[in-house]
This record gives C-alpha cells, sequence and structure tokens, in this order.
C-alpha cells in the first residue's frame, strides 16, 4: 500500500486506484490535465518511480485502439502508430511510457488488462 506522507503529497490530485502489473503496483492519480503513474521502487526502501503523463497522449493513444480486442504489449509497442505519440528515441523509456499509458486506461475503465503468464493482453472498450 502507498505510504500516507505520498497520498498527502498527491492531496490534491484525485486517485483513480492502483493497477498491478506483472512484476509491479502501479498507482495512478489525475490532476487538471496531467495523469501521475506512481510505483514503489524496489531497489530503495520508501522510494517511489513517477511519470507524469499530458491528458492528451493518453487520449490519443486510447483513440487509436478504441475497439480493439486481445492486443498485446508487443503489439502495441510495434505499432508504427504509436510512433506519432511515442518517438523511438529512448526505447527503453519508450516502452515504459508506453506500459504507464495502458495502465492509466485500465484504471479509468476505457479498457480490461489480462495476464497470460508473462504477456499482458488489452481489450478497449468503445
Amino acid at each position: 500500500m502507498i505510504q500516507e506522507s505520498f497520498r498527502r503529497f498527491f492531496s490534491n490530485w484525485k486517485y483513480l486506484g492502483e493497477v498491478k502489473s506483472l512484476r509491479s503496483t502501479y498507482h495512478i492519480f489525475e490532476l487538471e490535465e496531467y495523469f501521475a503513474v506512481v510505483r514503489p521502487d524496489s531497489r530503495f526502501k520508501d522510494s517511489y518511480n513517477i511519470a507524469f503523463l499530458n491528458k492528451n497522449i493518453v487520449n490519443k493513444m486510447y483513440e487509436l485502439y478504441c475497439n480493439e480486442r486481445n492486443l498485446t504489449t508487443k503489439k502495441i509497442l510495434n505499432d508504427r502508430n504509436m510512433d506519432v505519440i511515442f518517438p523511438r528515441v529512448d526505447l527503453k523509456t519508450r516502452r515504459l511510457l508506453i506500459l504507464q499509458s495502458l495502465l492509466i486506461i485500465v484504471s479509468q475503465g476505457k479498457a480490461k488488462m489480462r495476464k497470460r503468464g508473462r504477456t499482458l493482453s488489452f481489450s478497449f472498450l468503445s
């Protein structure tokens, strides 16, 4: 569970909930035009990784895949249409931002996520 002091840090943000991925639990917050995706950093005690994403980016991603079913993370990562939203500059960071955007969409209830072994599969709702 996320620490109380950290909740105070995001006290003005709307807490959308937590989403469990393959290895981590992500906490999603929303404020005006931004989302914050927070996950505990396993390397250091009581520390977190935080990514801030603009709502426009997440909305573009949702619009791109609206009504798609059973899309794997790998298929989404390799989709050329994603290059417009997330350019292929730093691939590791790109992968993380795409995953975090997907988790935001799941936390909003606009998609469902299933775990199949070591693979995540997403079904987008309309």
